[in-house]
């Protein structure tokens, strides 16, 4: 594939800003705060493209705890809903990312059938990669963009900045740690 060069901070106005944050978040391999971040956005809207990104952020998730079978059905669940977007959506390179999704759930099919070695680390054989917002991939009509300048409104929305660390500096809460309720913070992804 040829790499061309791509703006690494997009301009704040012309994407969403939780998705500005996502691919940040994405970049910096904080693939937790990810799906933090786009959660309240997408339980706001619906919005099939930014569930699609939350499960291949999740996939993220279970390549760090090392988990195979995470890794390949959250890859799945990712597929599904991203291909329909292909071959880019938002600002986002879609065919990328279902590439991506495709070589995880091949690579984790060759160790689980035993063709291939188990990885001493996942993240060496699953690799993530950078994400890039482009203006020229924003096709105009995504829903999304009506949707983009809305205040947070949620508890969730909140607790997704508590937890990604907006606003307080850059610390940011651990998975599970000081969970609304009292109850400790597990989602399925």
């Amino acid at each position: 594939m040829v790499t061309r060069e791509r703006a690494s901070h997009p301009e704040p106005s012309r994407f969403p800003a939780a998705l500005t944050h996502f691919v940040r978040f994405w970049n910096d391999e904080r693939f937790w705060e990810c799906h933090e971040v786009l959660e309240g956005p997408w339980r706001r809207n619906r919005s099939p493209f930014y569930h699609g990104l939350i499960l291949a952020a999740s996939a993220y998730v279970h390549v760090q705890r090392e988990n195979p079978h995470g890794i390949q059905a959250q890859f799945r669940k990712a597929l599904k809903t991203l291909e329909l977007f292909r071959p880019y959506y938002l600002g986002v390179e879609v065919e990328e990312l279902v590439s991506w999704a495709r070589e995880g759930i091949r690579v984790t099919e060759e160790i689980g059938a035993g063709s291939r070695p188990s990885p001493a680390s996942w993240s060496r054989v699953v690799p993530p990669r950078r994400l890039e917002l482009m203006e020229e991939r924003i096709r105009g009509t995504e829903p999304e963009l009506s949707a983009a300048d809305r205040p947070l409104e949620s508890t969730h929305d909140q607790d997704a900045e508590r937890w990604t660390g907006a606003g307080t500096g850059g610390d940011v809460a651990e998975p599970g740690a000081d969970a609304p309720s009292g109850q400790k913070r597990r989602k399925r992804m």
